[in-house]
Order: structure tokens, then C-alpha cells, then sequence
């Protein structure tokens, strides 16, 4: 197992003195309940209109202020093009972090941009939602399309990282990614 601190990263002194507390006594006790949790909501994912809510959208796109849309888009197309898996992510956010380390720990080469760190991020955030109706962070996209998030997305086509995995189809995904960039030197190399 994976250890606790690399799982749940330590932004805060208190957060920091749990982690580290309880490391001591069980290093693998976060990784258990991290893994539980994740499943369940794998399994219960939380109601489309929750996740997707209108509400949260308008107070992502208020909180963007007043941004060009035409060049965010066109930030958020240049950033999908570059690389076959783009995550758009957040440093405090437990769901980022897991996504990226499932996706390391499968072999998967990807792209974070941290939204938090960005002077453009909360406009990037806003226009991600106008994309997918979806302003939950983190948001993953394969070969310039979208999946949906760690545990949940917007419905089958985007089921979100973890139904993706469980349901076999992240291998047929990372294939038809790699067979778009035949010829392109940032072509994704699959893991044997």
C-alpha cells in the first residue's frame, strides 16, 4: 500500500498532525479508509443533479469574473491537445490527487494543470463547466475527451476514472488515444 501521506496531502498544520499521527501508529490505516470511501461512492455516486448542479455552475462562472471565453476555450483546447491524458486539477483536492495517483500507479502518463496555482484558473474552471456541465474539480479528459472525474462523471459516455477502470474500458480508452497520435512525438505509450 501506498503511504498515507502520499495519499492525503498535508495543506494545513492540523491535517498535517493527523496524518502524521496516525502514520505512526497504522501507515496503511488512511490508505483503508481512502480506498473504502472511494468505492463507495464508486458504487453510490452522488445524484447527477448534484454534481451537475446549476447552481454551482453560476457560482464557479460568478466567481470567474469577467473572462474572454473565446481564449480560455482556446487555453482549454491547447492544453487537451498537448497531451493524450489531461487531468485539471487542485492542489488541496483529495479527488485530483488519487485520480493522479491511480493513474501513475496504472502506468499512465498524464498532464495535471492545477487551477488553484493559475492566474486563469478559476476562468479555466468556468469554462470547463460550460463543456460539460460539470465544474466539479477534478476533470479528466483522454485523448481530448472527457471522462468525467475520479468517482463520477456525467453519465455513461463520461462514467468518471474509477468506473471507467472498473468497468475494463480505461485500456480501450489509452488505445484509441495512442492510435490518434500515431506519428506525433507526445504519442502515449501504453504500459505492457
Amino acid at each position: 500500500m501506498q503511504a498515507a501521506a502520499a495519499l492525503l496531502p498535508a495543506t494545513t498544520s492540523r491535517s498535517a498532525w493527523a496524518v502524521d499521527m496516525h502514520a505512526e501508529k497504522d501507515p496503511g490505516f488512511f490508505d483503508d479508509v481512502y480506498n473504502s470511501v472511494g468505492k463507495w461512492l464508486t458504487e453510490h455516486p452522488a445524484p447527477l443533479w448534484m454534481v451537475n448542479n446549476p447552481v454551482k455552475r453560476w457560482v464557479t462562472t460568478k466567481a470567474a469574473g469577467s473572462y474572454d471565453r473565446a481564449k480560455t476555450r482556446a487555453t482549454v483546447d491547447a492544453m487537451l491537445g498537448r497531451d493524450d491524458v489531461v487531468i485539471f486539477s487542485a492542489t488541496y483536492c483529495p479527488f485530483s490527487l488519487a485520480a493522479k495517483k491511480t493513474l501513475e500507479g496504472q502506468g499512465v502518463p498524464f498532464q495535471a494543470y492545477e487551477w488553484n496555482t493559475r492566474e486563469d484558473g478559476s476562468a479555466l474552471v468556468a469554462e470547463l463547466g460550460e463543456m460539460t456541465g460539470r465544474t466539479s474539480i477534478p476533470h479528466i479528459w483522454i485523448g481530448g475527451e472527457y471522462i468525467g472525474g475520479f468517482n463520477d462523471g456525467i453519465g455513461e459516455a463520461a462514467p468518471g476514472l474509477r468506473p471507467l477502470i472498473a468497468s475494463g474500458r480505461l485500456g480501450p480508452a489509452l488505445e484509441k488515444a495512442a492510435r490518434r497520435r500515431v506519428g506525433k512525438s507526445n504519442r502515449l505509450t501504453l504500459p505492457e
